[in-house]
């Protein structure tokens, strides 16, 4: 396999006027990474440019469009504290960046928590029965910066606990007991989305068809390039840090709905039928201007920036109830 050069992965604490960052070092020394302390506001988009670090810890320092244009490769945001919250984490969802929060600035557990989910979120796991096989893709994907987890049988991989996190799990067909296409249906049953790239050397059509309709992102017949591996590794991470983004969505929007009054999510749920603010009054026995205060405040706690927003959003919740219209009334 050709040589590769190995880029380390640098963590950065972005926090304006904190000269200790002892805490964070003891903390995040157990990590394959560098620990970059930030400056000054005004030098942080240079400095991240230049570091396009994989992991960012702030307190109240603003983290928006230009921190995270300056970050391609960020796959965490740990933010500490409970002040002002200056991240854009709808945009940081859009592009499937995990915003962990520490409420408490000492929580040195809760940061490693934090920092260890971050590692393991952006790990590529190989299951193989064929150690060759396990030692040469691992390191193929390590010298092209990848973190690697090698398992010898599926019951290894679940017992690691870090099903969940992983990106990517390349998985040889041919396994001691079940099959890797046996242990792929499993994973779904059991609800666990992760991208799977399937390896064999005894590949046939069905075989195929049944690995790509149970979710396979590729199907890699041996003997492959190192090409045609990283290139579907590749895929693997894009449609996991998809899969990523839609989660934390989905989160926001429900952790914003849950923030409504009981009175506002009535509103909300009427709106979204399509009726108009003085129907909404007449069934809930409101005033209208009543309602267009709710409904202000349902637009603004959900940063819902058109009905139509709202719409998909209440969908997505299922509290919309296509039974009502506002001709039905």
């Amino acid at each position: 396999m050709r040589d590769r050069v190995v880029k380390m992965q640098t963590i950065a604490i972005l926090e304006p006027g904190y000269a200790n960052y002892q805490t964070e070092r003891s903390v995040l020394a157990g990590f394959d990474a560098e620990i970059v302390p930030i400056g000054e506001q005004s030098d942080a988009v240079p400095a991240l440019k230049a570091l396009d670090p994989v992991a960012l810890l702030v307190r109240e320092t603003e983290v928006g469009q230009a921190e995270l244009d300056a970050c391609p490769n960020l796959k965490v945001i740990v933010r500490y504290g409970v002040g002002v919250d200056n991240i854009n984490r709808d945009l940081a969802a859009r592009r499937g960046v995990y915003v962990a929060n520490v409420p408490d600035y000492g929580a040195e557990n809760e940061v490693s928590e934090h920092a260890l989910a971050l590692y393991l979120s952006v790990q590529r796991r190989i299951v193989s029965r064929d150690a060759e096989v396990r030692g040469a893709l691992g390191s193929l994907l390590r010298s092209a910066g990848h973190d690697v987890a090698l398992h010898e049988e599926t019951d290894d991989f679940l017992a690691s606990g870090q099903a969940n996190r992983a990106d990517c799990l390349v998985l040889d067909i041919r396994l001691r007991g079940e099959s890797g296409l046996d242990f792929q249906e499993r994973l779904a049953e059991q609800g666990i989305r992760i991208p799977v790239i399937l390896m064999t050397g005894y590949g046939d059509i069905p075989m195929t068809v049944r690995g790509m309709k149970a979710g396979a992102v590729d199907f890699l017949p041996k003997p492959f390039s190192d090409d045609q591996m990283l290139t579907a590794v590749a895929a693997a991470i894009e449609a996991s840090r998809t899969q990523r983004a839609k989660a934390a969505k989905a989160i926001a929007v429900q952790e914003a709905h849950d923030r409504l009054t009981p009175r506002e999510r009535e509103v909300m749920a009427l709106v979204v039928t399509g009726l108009m603010n003085k129907q909404v009054a007449a069934r809930l026995n409101l005033s209208e201007i009543t309602v267009k205060i709710h409904r202000g405040n349902v637009m603004r706690k959900m940063a819902a920036q058109s009905l139509a927003d709202l719409v998909r959003m209440a969908e997505q919740l299922g509290v919309r109830d296509d039974s009502i219209h506002r001709f039905n009334i």
